[in-house]
């Protein structure tokens, strides 16, 4: 039986550390994408690079839980443990299918920027920065940040559609010359 709070514990647990490591795997994936690398170079990269980062970070954590278990306390003892075996399995399951996915749908045209309510509130926010800019408001922070947001989206979005445009033609011209 455990503790009342176990749950709980590994709930937030599993959640933290899901994100944090597949945005470490993430964030290098992406920036080897946009430095022009190809999908499997981009994962490669990410997991050799990362990928120690997550596995160096895990094993810290799963050994400070395991050390819980020598309080002698059955409830702390029964906490350490289990979140020990959660941190292990989390981070395998991270170094795994994180990498997985990302090599297999890499290629599949799920672009965030096509999706009308982004599209809406890029419109809105265009509106709100030129309104405001008309009555002299372009010097303030937010509005800098802003205006280098929708910026920064526009260009990050020409890039990826450039990415994968390179993709598909170089797939393409690969096939032909298999076919051949």
């Amino acid at each position: 039986e455990y503790s009342h709070f176990s749950a709980g514990l590994w709930v937030s647990i599993s959640i933290a550390m899901c994100v944090d490591n597949s945005l470490f795997l993430l964030s290098r994936w992406r920036e080897e994408r946009l430095g022009g690398a190809r999908n499997i170079k981009a994962v490669a990269t990410s997991i050799t690079t990362a990928g120690k980062t997550v596995l160096l970070s895990g094993l810290i954590l799963a050994v400070s839980f395991f050390s819980v278990t020598f309080i002698d306390n059955p409830s702390v003892e029964q906490v350490g443990g289990s979140c020990c075996a959660l941190i292990l399995v989390v981070m395998g399951v991270n170094l795994t299918l994180t990498p997985a996915l990302l090599f297999l749908l890499a290629g599949y045209r799920w672009c965030y920027a096509e999706w009308s309510c982004i599209k809406a509130l890029k419109r809105r926010l265009s509106t709100y920065l030129n309104h405001h800019k008309r009555k002299g408001y372009s010097g303030c922070i937010l509005h800098q940040l802003l205006s280098s947001m929708v910026a920064d989206h526009d260009s990050h979005i020409n890039i990826l559609k450039q990415r994968y445009n390179d993709d598909n033609h170089h797939h393409h011209h690969q096939q032909q010359q298999q076919d051949h």
